[in-house]
């Protein structure tokens, strides 16, 4: 499987204005034969703590339809970071379109402590995108803590 990671410049503010740029670095990937693109911790937004709870987004906002056409008409994984609302707070959010229209949806469970005023930790959820290979995510911070991956191992994950 061909993974991309990519760098993307948001606009800080609203999805609607990242979109489009994400999907020039999504199409890249597509002419590449790229199987999963993964952008950074709150790429749709840019990364502004404060500011998270005015951008925060349902899941299920439409604004997010073109992502979910883009992988299941080429056939790609889509991960991309977003606030999504929370019960008090929002949370830092990595929304998977899946080839086969599903939605995965998976928040930070482990947050950094400069995080906590903004954000608060996503539900327990399994963070595995089970493809071939088996792939856990984690978002930034994530990334340092050990009971993280002991969890994404026991998954199966493999990358």
């Amino acid at each position: 499987m061909k993974i991309a990671v990519a760098q993307s410049r948001p606009i800080v503010g609203p999805v609607e204005g990242n979109i489009a740029g994400h999907q020039s670095l999504i199409d890249l990937a597509v002419r590449n034969n790229v199987r999963l693109i993964v952008f950074p911790e709150l790429s749709l937004t840019g990364y502004e703590p404060p500011l998270a709870a005015s951008h925060a987004r349902s899941h299920e906002d439409t604004c997010f339809a073109s992502l979910r056409s883009t992988a299941v008409q080429h056939g790609i994984y889509i991960a991309v970071g977003v606030p999504t609302l929370g019960h008090r707070l929002p949370c830092i959010s990595t929304l998977v379109f899946e080839p086969n229209s599903e939605l995965r949806v998976y928040s930070k469970q482990h947050l950094h402590p400069d995080e906590e005023p903004f954000f608060e930790p996503g539900p327990e959820s399994d963070a595995v995108i089970h493809t071939n290979p088996t792939i856990a995510l984690a978002i930034c911070y994530e990334l340092s803590v050990p009971t993280h991956s002991q969890r994404a191992i026991e998954s199966g994950a493999t990358v």
